[in-house]
């Protein structure tokens, strides 16, 4: 049976896009093992997980985010050389690990596959800038930084005709990776971020949790709670809906770097027009989530162009709308638009004008007939965009070797 050997620079728990891969890989046959970083003290070194991946902590730390030559990236390759049996594929997951799995390629003498989560060189430029606007670091220490940074971005771009298989999240970016090497990548592939087909029935759990009347329309934001989501203009619309019997729910965890972004916008609800009109729910576990996603009227993706990386974005949350029968209203972003407008499962705004946002939101609410006509394109969709038909692609590449 061959071996994969997936690579990650981080611990292994919650990876919906690597657990429904690595699913679809033991179906075709192969055997695949996860090495990646101890993040949490105390948790095994070598564990089986329900799922059936077989999880190898042999990074004690994770490796440097964007810094490729380092004696921690060294240490790694030798502890995972002497206690990793042999593979004949390993599966790259990150930037920050990409020159660790295609040395291990090399020794092996395996088939590289880079599976790329973002558009790496937007945020190459996003972490360029941040660090040249940082007057904390000295001038010689901003420089090193930067030198590493740029070797980084370099060895991307080298590696990529040298992969055996690239992969990408949408077909933007895959367009952009091949473009940067003149269109030489040897197999490509876009594989997007779909949910698995589920048949849910609608509920009014939102309402339950939150004692709304049933006649309550809810709109719903779930993922990570951060700035740069454009939550703050979307709770700003909610001022120029105020004649409407409506709230704004957000699920999902805030990330550490935005709790003072959050606190703030609760604060501000709290002392303004909006109070009781914008609820937070929390985290919300994966296997519940669509229950409470179902409960909704209309699902939030508000999210802002603050770099060429989220212009391109196609989210997971997109997807878990559409199974969980949903209507949408997103940024009209270009892979967004796709699905959204594509398919008229929803409508678009545009996310830095709140009365645009706002707007978009009233009209779906006064047209029964649009909601109606949402909701009868989501089955279609629901059948064509899930990860039972996107798997095969997959499936193939690796057939394709």
């Amino acid at each position: 049976m061959a071996r994969i050997c997936v690579l990650l620079n981080k611990d292994f728990s919650h990876q919906t896009r690597l657990i429904r891969e690595h699913a679809t890989l033991r179906n075709a046959g192969y055997e695949i093992s996860v090495v990646c970083a101890m993040d949490t003290p105390g948790k095994p070194v070598y564990e089986t997980l329900e799922s059936g991946d077989k999880v190898c902590r042999l990074l004690k730390k994770r490796l440097y985010k964007y810094h490729l030559f380092s004696l921690r990236l060294v240490k790694s390759f030798f502890r995972v050389v002497k206690n990793h049996p042999r593979s004949d594929y390993v599966h790259v997951h990150d930037p920050s690990v990409l020159l660790l799995g295609w040395l291990l390629a090399r020794v092996w003498g395996a088939k590289l596959v880079y599976d790329a989560h973002e558009y790496w060189d937007a945020l190459f430029d996003e972490e360029e800038a941040r660090l040249k606007a940082n007057a904390s670091l000295k001038p010689a220490e901003c420089a090193r930084k930067l030198c590493q940074l740029e070797w980084t971005r370099r060895f991307e771009t080298w590696v990529l005709p040298h992969c055996d298989a690239v992969i990408s999240v949408n077909d933007s970016i895959g367009e952009r990776m091949q473009q940067k090497v003149g269109g030489r990548i040897r197999r490509y592939l876009t594989l997007r971020n779909f949910a698995m087909r589920r048949e849910i029935e609608r509920s009014r759990r939102l309402h339950e949790y939150f004692g709304l009347p049933e006649s309550t329309k809810i709109v719903l934001y779930q993922g990570q709670i951060a700035e740069k989501r454009g939550l703050g203009k979307a709770v700003e619309a909610m001022k120029h809906l105020s004649d409407l019997d409506l709230r704004l729910v957000l699920i999902g965890p805030v990330l550490p770097a935005d709790e003072a972004f959050f606190n703030k916008i609760l604060a501000d609800v709290e002392q303004s027009e909006l109070k009781g009109r914008v609820l937070y729910k929390g985290f919300a576990p994966p296997n519940e989530l669509l229950q409470w996603t179902a409960s909704a009227d209309l699902g939030l993706q508000p999210i802002i162009n603050c770099n060429m990386n989220h212009y391109l974005c196609l989210p997971n949350k997109i997807f878990e709308y559409i199974q969980a029968g949903l209507p949408i209203a997103a940024s009209a972003f270009p892979e967004l638009k796709n699905i959204v407008e594509g398919y008229s499962v929803g409508l678009t705004f545009d996310p830095d004008n709140p009365a645009d946002i706002a707007e978009k939101i009233r009209r779906f609410f006064d047209s029964p007939e649009l909601q109606e006509q949402c909701r009868e394109n989501l089955q279609r969709a629901k059948q064509e965009l899930c990860w039972e038909v996107e798997e095969q692609k997959l499936a193939d590449l690796y057939r394709s070797f």
